[in-house]
C-alpha cells in the first residue's frame, strides 16, 4: 500500500508553496507527484521540477472531469513503476475533492493506496468571498478535507471568524494556522488519522460513499462536474516585451482595474535581469526573479476579455 496525499485548495491559496515544504523534509527521490493546472501553463510544475520530484504533468484541464483518463493513467503508470514510495496529487484550484477523492477510493486503486490524506488549503484572506460566491467548488474543498490549512491570516480575531466559517462546514477537519517548522507528510497522516470527511456523492444517484458501484467505471458518467458548465475561464497570452519588475505591477494593476473578475494570475515575463515570476491571487501580487525562461502569462477568472487583457501585454 502506498500512501497517498491530495493537496487541494482553491485558487492561489498556497498549494505549492506546502508541497515545495514537505518535499524539502522528504527524500524526493521515492516521491511521484501528479500535479493538474486548469490553464494551458502549468506554472506550478517547473516549480516542482526544480526540486528533482518525479513529475506527471496534466495541464490545461481537471483531472476530475476533462482529463479524469489521465489522471487514471498517470496513477496507474506511477503504482507499476513501484519506485514511489509516497504519492502526492495537487489537482487544480477550481478541482472538486470529492471527485478526485472518489477516484483514488474506486475499485481499480483502492487496494493500492492507504493511507489516502486529504488536505485542504484555504486563503483566510478570501474565505468568506469565496465561500459566498464559489461555494460549490471551495465548500468541497473544506467538506473534504480532513486537515484544512490557513494562509494569510492578520490577526487572532481573524482566525477566530474564521475557525467558525471552516467548522461550519467540516467539524471534523483539524485546523492549521500555523505549521510547525519540522512538519512533513507523516504528520499530516497522524493528524488525519480516524477523520472521516462527508464522503462523495456521485451525480448518477448512486448515493453517497458508493465506491463499489458500477458507475465508477464510467469516467465521463459518474464525475459530472464539468467546467463548461462552471463560471470559470482561463485566457493565455504570449508576452514578448520586456520591462522592468514596476512596470509589470503596474500593468498587472491595470489588468485588474480593466477585469475586476480576474481570481488568479501567473505566469513569466522578461525583465532587464532575465525573467521573472508574476503572479495575483486574493488581493496579493508578487513579482520575482526566476531561472524559467519563458515569457506566457495565464489568468483565470470570470467573464473575461481577451481584447481588453492581450493589449496591456503585449504593446
Amino acid at each position: 500500500m502506498i500512501p497517498v496525499y491530495i493537496i487541494s485548495g482553491f485558487l492561489g491559496s498556497g498549494k505549492t508553496t506546502l508541497i515545495q515544504s514537505l518535499l524539502n523534509r522528504t527524500d524526493v527521490s521515492k516521491v511521484a507527484v501528479i500535479e493538474n493546472d486548469f490553464g494551458e501553463v502549468s506554472f506550478d510544475a517547473a516549480v516542482l521540477k526544480r526540486q528533482g520530484v518525479r513529475l506527471e504533468e496534466l495541464p490545461s484541464g481537471c483531472i476530475c472531469c476533462t482529463l479524469v483518463g489521465n489522471f487514471k493513467e498517470s496513477l496507474r503508470t506511477v503504482l507499476k513503476d513501484g519506485s514511489a514510495e509516497l504519492i502526492v496529487i495537487e489537482p487544480s484550484g477550481v478541482a472538486k475533492l470529492s471527485d478526485i477523492k472518489a477516484l483514488c477510493e474506486s475499485a481499480e486503486f483502492a487496494g493500492n493506496i492507504g493511507p489516502l490524506v486529504t488536505v485542504t488549503v484555504v486563503d483566510g484572506s478570501m474565505a468568506v468571498m469565496y465561500a459566498e460566491n464559489f461555494g460549490e467548488f471551495f465548500v468541497d474543498q473544506l467538506r473534504e478535507g480532513q486537515v484544512i490549512v490557513v494562509n494569510r491570516t492578520d490577526d487572532k480575531e481573524d482566525e477566530r471568524e474564521l475557525r467558525q466559517l471552516l467548522q461550519q462546514e467540516n467539524e471534523k477537519a483539524q485546523i492549521l494556522f500555523e505549521i510547525p517548522e519540522n512538519f512533513d507528510f507523516a504528520s499530516f497522516a497522524s493528524l488525519a488519522s480516524g477523520i472521516k470527511t462527508h464522503g462523495h456523492l456521485c451525480t448518477c444517484g448512486c448515493g453517497p460513499d458508493g465506491h463499489d458501484h458500477h458507475c465508477h467505471e464510467h469516467e465521463e458518467h459518474c464525475h459530472g462536474h464539468e467546467h463548461e458548465e462552471a463560471p470559470f475561464q482561463t485566457l493565455t497570452v504570449r508576452v514578448d516585451t520586456c520591462r522592468t519588475e514596476a512596470e509589470w505591477e503596474e500593468t498587472l494593476k491595470r489588468s485588474l482595474e480593466a477585469e475586476p473578475n480576474i481570481l488568479r494570475v501567473k505566469g513569466i515575463v522578461k525583465v532587464p535581469s532575465g525573467y521573472a515570476t508574476v503572479q495575483y491571487s486574493g488581493q496579493h501580487i508578487d513579482i520575482s526573479g526566476t531561472v524559467e525562461a519563458d515569457t506566457v502569462m495565464t489568468f483565470i477568472g470570470t467573464s473575461l476579455s481577451e481584447e481588453d487583457l492581450r493589449p496591456l501585454w503585449s504593446y
